[in-house]
């Protein structure tokens, strides 16, 4: 039985193939997902065009990319649990061991068996989300509440399970607080924003372009910043604030929006470091955030735990994905120069069935 896949041939190559591949067998302990919605991240995108590179990674060629897919399990391979045929899931692409310090103190994320270059990761260094069917350890095929559509769930794993590690996890957001997300039109931005807001806080998003501003508004973000045209935005801080500064930053865009908000953080405040397209080097004053008691802290990927939590509040109508593109799998490349062009806004989806 043959299926269609997106396959990336080479390192480097900066382009898919869209190939007829042979389906899947799980092996043991695996499932087997029939692929109804797939998720595009910006990361993909670097992989295939060659940034995702190093001496000690190993991935075979041809491979198909893609770490977010939500679909339903058709099979199951020895020592699965048949019981879950029929389940909807979604995939976890970090596969933990359960077993090293991390795994047992609840840090999944931060397992030092996946963080192995060589370690299995879905559609990183095995095959991933970019076909009709994909198998994945029955572990890592977190179940979607029934009120949850596949496209909500396959733009919603990445993004959101991040963006609650960051502001939930590690942010630990509190009523009343005023709370800056750094590329708030993006997936993971978008779903931050939504959780600062569930929160209780006050919010500001920084924004490219006056459509992504209008569109962040109407998520209910109270100040938004066009990082290409505003310079100086510690005035807007201090009234959004009442004149206290920021508690908290989600900065998911990196180094270069940092001197534009270090000067307005509040004492003690906090900020949580999930991303970095705009540069992982820059400069700011060590000195002030040692005399103010400025936290920095990093969030890496998100757990399952983290997934469910989302897809709960989605569930009930408490957080949704913003979507702002919907393609057919024949497509899915469109929607990759869509994020490298950085026209997208919110999570872009391809819909598979």
């Amino acid at each position: 039985m043959a299926m269609k896949a997106w396959r990336l041939h080479r390192s480097r190559a900066d382009r898919l193939e869209f190939d007829d591949v042979p389906v899947p067998e799980p092996a043991a302990g695996e499932v087997l997902v029939e692929i109804h919605a797939i998720g595009l991240n910006s990361s993909e995108m670097q992989l295939v065009r060659g940034d995702w590179e190093g001496p000690d990674l190993k991935r075979p060629y041809p491979m198909i990319p893609g770490i977010e897919a939500a679909g339903v399990i058709v099979a199951a391979g020895p020592g699965a649990p048949t019981h879950r045929v029929g389940e909807r899931v979604t995939v976890h692409y970090r596969w933990a061991c359960g077993d090293c310090d991390e795994c047992v103190g609840g840090n999944e994320n931060t397992c030092q068996v996946a963080a192995a270059p060589d370690a299995p990761k879905f559609g990183r260094t095995i095959d991933g989300a970019y076909a009709e069917y994909a198998r994945v350890p029955a572990g890592f095929a977190v179940r979607i509440p029934d009120q949850v559509s596949y496209a909500d769930a396959a733009a919603m794993t990445v993004s959101g399970g991040t963006a609650w590690h960051m502001a939930v996890v590690r942010g630990q957001l509190r009523p009343n607080e005023t709370v800056l997300v750094t590329g708030g039109s993006s997936g993971v931005g978008s779903m931050l924003v939504q959780i600062a807001k569930l929160a209780g806080t006050r919010v500001a998003a920084t924004a490219g372009g006056p459509d992504k501003a209008r569109r962040l508004r109407e998520l209910g973000v109270e100040l938004v910043l066009d990082h290409r045209a505003d310079d100086d935005w510690s005035a807007s801080f201090a009234q959004l604030s009442d004149g206290a500064g920021i508690d908290c930053v989600l900065d998911i865009s990196g180094a270069g929006t940092w001197p534009r908000f270090m000067g307005s953080m509040r004492h003690h405040g906090r900020i949580i470091v999930g991303g970095y397209m705009s540069g992982d080097r820059g400069d700011f004053d060590l000195k002030e955030s040692t005399i103010r008691e400025i936290a920095i802290a990093g969030a890496s990927s998100w757990t399952r735990r983290s997934v469910r939590d989302v897809l709960g509040l989605a569930a009930h109508g408490d957080l949704r994905p913003v979507v702002g593109a919907t393609l057919p799998l024949r497509e899915l490349p469109d929607g990759l120069r869509m994020l490298r062009d950085r026209t997208a806004y919110g999570n872009l989806v391809v819909q598979v069935r």
